[in-house]
C-alpha cells in the first residue's frame, strides 16, 4: 500500500528544528490515567555504591491475570517527564487505549550517582560501555523489583528497551548481549562515537551470528560533529543502521533534521512503539534459533565470509597446522624453535582427548573456501585455547571468531560461574593488547605452566 506524505518545504537552516508532537503525546479525555510508582535502589552489587530513582508506569488495563509486555527507558525522570519531550506514560496510556500496543509496563530507570564521589555522575560509564554489566543490572537488580510486584511475560519479543544519546548505545547493548530477554530496541541519537575503544558494531554486526532483534533507530542531519571526521555522532549512527539492514535485520531509521536533543525522537516514539509492538514477531534470517533465542546446538554460525562450528576429529591436521604457524611466528620469543620446538605429537594427543571430554566445546573457524582460519575451545567459563591462522592477522578474524565463541561462552557457562576467565602468556604482548582491546582485564594472578620452559600465564577474567 502506496502512503501519500503531504508536502512541506524543507526548513533552510537544520541546526534549529522542532517537530510538533501529535495528539499520542498529549493527555486525552476519556482516556484512562496508569500509575506511576517511584521507587529507590541503592545496593547495587553491580554499580556498588550508586543510588538512583527510578519508576513504574502501570497501565489502568493493567490485569495480574494477563503478564504484560514490558518497555525499559533509560535516562527515567527525562523520558516519564509529561511536560518534557519524550512523555513516555502519556504515550503509554494512549496507544494502549487505542489498541495499537498491548498492555505494557514502562520502567524509567535513572543513571545512577555516587553521592560522596568528586564526579557523582555514573551515567557514561554505565551507558556507554561495550559490555554486559548494564543489562545484568536491569536483570538481576531493577527488573526483579518490578517482577515481584507485578505479573510481566517472559516473552522476549514483548520486551523492549529505549534510550537516547548514550542511553540508546546503552538500549542496543543491552539487547546485543542478551536478545534472550530483550528483542525491541529504540535508540535516539545514539552515542555509538564515544564508547570507549570506539563504535564496535558496525564490524561486529556482519561478523557474529545474527541475533532476532527489532530495531528503531532516529538520527539527526545536525548531530554532534555531523561535518566531522571523528567523533561525528550522524555518521556512527548510520553506520550501524546500514551494517544491520546488510546484514538481514528488521530495521527502521528515521533521519530527522535538528542537533542533539531529545526532540525528534520523542515526537517519533508512539510510532515507533507501534512498529516495535504492534506487529508480529519476526527473527532475523541470517541466525537459526531455538525457542530461547540461542544459536541451535551443531549449526554452523556464519562470520563474515565464513563459518564456525563445532571441531571434530577431521578437522586436527588442519588445526594443528594453524597452532603451530603461529606459535612459529607469533611465540619465537617465549619457545625459540632451536631448543623448543612445537610439540606437535603431544598437541595431537591433547586435542583428541579434549574433543572426547564432553565438558570442553571445541570450535573452528573456516573461510569462504573451506580452508580452516582458526580454533577455539572452552571449558565452562574459561578460553581455554584461541588462534587464527598468520594469514588472517589484521583482518579482523580473530574478533570475529572472539565474539562469535564469547557470546556462545556467555550463554552456556553454568550459572554461578562467574566471570568469563582466560590465561595467556605474560610475554605474549600481540594477545594481551587483543584480548585488553575487547574488555578483557588482568586479574594480576600469575602462574607458570608446567612444560618447559615454564613461561608465566597471567589470568584475565570480563564481565559476561
Amino acid at each position: 500500500m502506496t502512503t501519500t506524505v503531504p508536502y512541506r518545504p524543507l526548513p533552510l537552516d537544520l541546526s534549529d528544528v522542532r517537530y510538533a508532537h501529535s495528539p499520542d503525546s498529549v493527555v486525552q479525555p476519556g482516556v484512562p490515567v496508569g500509575e506511576t510508582v517511584e521507587l529507590d535502589w541503592s545496593a547495587s552489587a553491580v554499580y556498588p555504591g550508586t543510588s538512583r530513582k527510578f519508576w513504574v508506569h502501570v497501565p489502568a488495563q493493567y490485569d495480574p491475570a494477563e503478564p504484560a509486555a514490558l518497555m525499559v527507558f533509560q535516562d527515567g525522570r527525562l523520558y516519564l517527564d509529561p511536560e518534557g519531550e519524550v512523555r513516555g506514560g502519556i504515550v503509554l496510556d494512549n496507544l494502549i487505549h487505542s489498541g495499537d500496543i498491548p498492555v505494557t509496563i514502562g520502567v524509567f530507570v535513572d543513571p545512577g550517582v555516587l553521592p560522596d564521589a568528586e564526579d557523582p555522575k555514573n551515567r557514561n560509564v554505565e551507558y556507554d560501555a561495550f559490555d554486559d554489566r548494564y543489562v545484568t543490572f536491569l536483570l538481576e537488580e531493577i527488573l526483579p523489583e518490578v517482577t515481584s510486584r507485578y505479573a510481566v511475560t517472559t516473552d522476549p519479543d514483548r520486551w523492549g528497551i529505549c534510550g537516547g544519546s548514550s542511553g540508546g548505545n546503552c538500549a542496543f547493548t543491552a539487547a546485543w548481549f542478551r536478545p534472550d530477554r530483550f528483542r525491541r530496541v529504540i535508540t535516539c541519537l545514539s552515542s555509538f562515537a564515544q564508547m570507549p575503544g570506539g563504535n564496535p558494531y558496525p564490524e561486529l554486526i556482519p561478523g557474529v551470528p545474527g541475533k532476532p532483534l527489532r530495531v528503531f533507530m532516529q538520527a539527526g542531519h545536525r548531530d554532534l560533529g555531523w561535518d566531522q571526521p571523528g567523533r561525528n555522532w550522524l555518521a556512527e549512527n548510520l553506520r550501524v543502521a546500514a551494517a544491520l539492514a546488510e546484514a538481514g535485520y528488521d530495521v527502521r531509521l528515521a533521519l530527522g533534521d535538528g542537533g542533539h536533543n531529545p526532540n525528534h525522537g520523542g515526537v517519533l516514539l508512539p510510532d515507533a512503539l507501534r512498529w516495535l509492538l504492534g506487529r508480529p514477531g519476526t527473527a532475523a534470517a541470517a541466525r537459526t534459533v531455538d525457542g530461547t533465542g540461542r544459536d541451535v546446538p551443531g549449526t554452523c554460525a556464519s562470520v563474515g565470509r565464513g563459518t564456525v562450528r563445532p571441531a571434530t576429529a577431521d578437522d586436527l591436521e588442519a588445526l594443528l597446522d594453524v597452532q603451530e604457524e603461529g606459535a612459529v611466528a607469533g611465540l619465537a620469543h617465549i619457545f625459540p624453535q632451536d631448543t623448543h620446538p612445537f610439540p606437535r605429537a603431544e598437541l595431537l594427543q591433547r586435542w583428541s582427548a579434549e574433543l572426547e571430554d564432553p565438558a570442553i566445546n571445541v570450535y573452528v573457524s573456516l573461510d569462504a573456501s573451506g580452508a580452516l582460519t582458526g580454533f577455539a575451545a572452552t571449558r565452562g567459563a574459561e578460553l581455554l585455547h584461541f588462534g587464527t591462522a598468520v594469514r588472517t592477522w589484521g583482518t579482523g578474524a580473530a574478533q570475529q571468531l572472539h565474539d562469535a565463541v564469547l557470546g556462545e561462552l556467555s550463554r552456556t557457562a553454568p550459572v554461578g560461574s562467574g566471570q568469563l576467565r582466560l590465561r595467556v602468556f605474560e610475554a605474549n604482548h600481540r594477545a594481551r593488547r587483543f584480548y585488553e582491546k575487547l574488555g578483557w582485564t588482568g586479574t594480576g594472578q600469575r602462574t607458570h605452566t608446567s612444560f618447559p620452559p615454564h613461561p608465566v600465564l597471567v589470568e584475565y577474567h570480563r564481565s559476561r
